[in-house]
This record gives C-alpha cells, structure tokens and sequence, in this order.
C-alpha cells in the first residue's frame, strides 16, 4: 500500500488546492518544494525563485505553459514567496535563459552565458539561430600590427590563457591600433538580452565551449592541444552547445605583433593566425550574481584605472568592503565613490557601499613589472570568514618601460 502525504498544489485558476497524492507519483514536471526550504524552477521562459516556510510541503505543477505561468502569475500563499531568479538559475548546460542568451554553466569558478547562433552584425544583433555566419579581423578592417602592451603574449599552443578575457577585451578594444569593427569591439559594444558586458573569449575560453560544442567535424585525438580530449575542468566532451560553423572562431589572446590564438571549431586545433585574417565570433559574459569584476586600462607606463560599476544586487545594504592587506611597497590602490574624489586603500581599508552608489578604482605599478591587476568584489558572499570582500588577481605581464 502507497504511503500517502498532502502537499500543496498551485492550480489552474487560481491559487493552490491541499491535495493528497501518493509520494511516488511527484516527477517533473510536478516540483515538491519542502517546507523551509528554497528551490529554482526555471519552466517555459519564465524563472522564479521560491521559498516555503507556509509550514507544509507544498506541490507546484509545471507540466504546461498554462500552469506554470498561473503559478508565477497569481498571488503567492502565506508563507511563500516567489521572487526572480538570477540568470541561467535552474537551467541545464546549453539551455536558453529568459534573456535569449545561452547558459554555459561554470568553467574554472566562474559562471558563464554565451551569446546564440546566427547573430546579426549589429550593436543590438539579432540571433536567429542556424550555424554562425558573422565574421571579424581581430585588429579591425583599418587596424594596424600592434603588439598591445597589455594583452598579454601567450606562446605554446598547449598554455592555458592567463589574462581573461574580459580584461583583454577591455585592453584591445582601447588601443589605438585597433579599429572600432574588431572582434573584440563588436562583443564589447553589444547588448542582448538585457546585458551589455559581453567580450571576446580568450584561449581557454573558446576551448571550454569547442569542448561542449555540436560541432559538425570529428575531434582529432589528443585534441586540443590545452587540454587533450576535454578532459578535467574543460567539462567534455559534450554537444551542449550547438550551431558553431565550421571553420576557425577569434580569441582575445595576443600571441605577438602580428598574431593572435584562433580555435577551429572542427578536429580542435588551436593555432596562431594573422590579425588581419576575418573569423567567427562569438561572444560571452561572466554573470556571477555575488560577483562584480572591475577591468584595468592602463592610462600611463606605470599607472591604470578601472571600468565605472553601479553597485546593485545586495541583500543587505548598506555594505562594508573589506579591502585586504596588500603589499603596497610595490602597488598604490585609490578608490572612487559616485565619481567623488579618489580615496587611497591601504592594508586592511574598510569603506561602505550602497545600491545605486558607483565604484571604480586606479592604482600605481610602484616598480618595473608590468603585473595585471583584475579586481573583483565578492557580495553576500564569505570567503575565509570575511564577508563582502576584494580580491586581487595578480598575472604576469610586460615590462611597461
């Protein structure tokens, strides 16, 4: 005889009916969410975000458009709450998220979104799907060879990238040698989806999403050359991520004055190619919800400030930051609050944010190193006990003199 439990269950006209049904019978598309506990559901286009602390098990029925959206819809009962979901929340590797983007799952620690195929060449394309067609000089049509200083040279296809490509993005499209109809310019200045921080992938990057990617050739063995058979944190292979053309994709990673890494999209060679040379794009955004990444443009030989960031997001404003101990013999940090003026940090510095407050940063290279410096701000989130945090990436670079 079946064990038999009530739940409660979100009906089709209106709010919720105590049922009882059988305990083996609960499945997707029916989601049992117990009391005092969280769960995602992403259904039909439509994401939300809901707790239960009703004092009861509850059942929320999904299998059509029609019930999901009354649930979403109508009023939530005492107890419950439905709120919005971040993006990609509840989503499977390659699904679409209510925004049109693709969600790419994490890779390294980091979350990603992908743009979807068949984008149109324009600042608000229009992707509508099929094999890529769309194709991009790296340097741009007037563009000259230019070793930019800080993008930094990989050599060996078998090196990981170590400079991001959001960062890199942010330095290509800022050097003069680059023309304002790049690869990278085109990621840089799109808005899809409701988003506007898409950049071009670097190495690593591309090779993440060949390694998920519906490709239409077969892989070489011992491809790619970074990570033999997608193997490890690369996460394939899979086919996730469906209609790359066939053919070689633009990466954000310089290789020297004349070159830059491509990815072909085939057997998974990675090679060097000239930047004047048009290939596929496609472009990518981190969207970390705890997460905000300031991105360096270096302003003299020895000096650089970040991208302006209008604070949004935290659960509990006003926020402290924590600002870490630094060594700054060798680094000079200033922060900015609503375009106020700079604030040195020093080892250990607090200061409090807001939403709708704006933040950037500048700092000083104190010695002839060139380091990279990618700022990131942790939000609602602890990291070695400390909550609401900086961390400071370091990558090697160029000696800027």
């Amino acid at each position: 005889m079946l064990k038999r439990r009530s739940y409660f269950l979100g009906n089709l006209l209106c709010c919720y009916l105590l049922v009882t049904l059988p305990i083996s019978t609960y499945a997707d598309p029916i989601f049992r969410i117990n009391d005092g506990t969280e769960q995602t559901i992403s259904k039909f286009g439509s994401c939300r975000k809901i707790t239960n602390a009703s004092g009861k098990d509850m059942m929320v029925a999904a299998s059509t458009s029609t019930e999901w959206l009354s649930f979403v819809n109508n009023a939530a009962m005492a107890g419950v709450t439905k709120s919005s979901c971040a993006p990609c929340d509840g989503a499977s590797l390659g699904d679409l998220d209510s925004s049109g983007a693709v969600c790419a799952g994490t890779f390294r620690g980091i979350k990603y979104m992908i743009t979807p195929s068949g984008c149109t060449d324009l600042s608000n394309p229009v992707c509508a799907g099929g094999p890529d067609a769309l194709t991009k000089t790296w340097r741009g049509t007037t563009g000259s060879n230019v070793d930019i200083l800080d993008a930094y040279n990989l050599t060996g296809d078998a090196t990981a990238a170590t400079q991001p490509g959001l960062a890199a993005t942010s330095i290509i499209v800022a050097d003069a040698s680059v023309s304002s109809n790049s690869a990278a310019d085109y990621c840089d200045a799109m808005t899809f989806g409701g988003f506007s921080d898409w950049y071009l992938p670097n190495k690593s990057e591309l090779v993440y999403l060949f390694c998920n990617s519906n490709r239409s050739g077969s892989r070489t063995a011992g491809y790619p050359p970074e990570q033999t058979n997608c193997a490890g944190d690369f996460n394939g292979p899979t086919t996730a991520f469906s209609n790359f053309a066939t053919g070689y994709y633009q990466t954000s990673t310089e290789n020297s004055t004349t070159s830059v890494w491509q990815q072909y999209f085939t057997d998974g060679q990675q090679l060097m190619a000239v930047k004047n040379i048009a290939r596929y794009v496609r472009c990518m955004r981190q969207y970390d919800p705890n997460a905000i990444f300031f991105n360096p443009v270096r302003t003299t030989a020895t000096t650089g400030v970040t991208n302006t960031v209008t604070i949004s997001g935290l659960l509990s404003p006003p926020m402290t930051i924590h600002f870490g101990a630094i060594d700054i013999a060798l680094y000079t940090y200033e922060y900015r609050k609503n375009g106020g003026a700079y604030v040195p940090l020093n080892g250990n510095t607090t200061f409090t944010v807001t939403n709708g407050d704006t933040l950037d940063f500048r700092f000083t290279w104190n010695y002839c190193g060139g380091t990279y410096q990618f700022i990131t701000l942790r939000k609602n989130d602890a990291s070695g006990g400390v909550l609401d945090h900086f961390q400071i990436n370091l990558g090697t670079g160029i000696c800027p003199f």
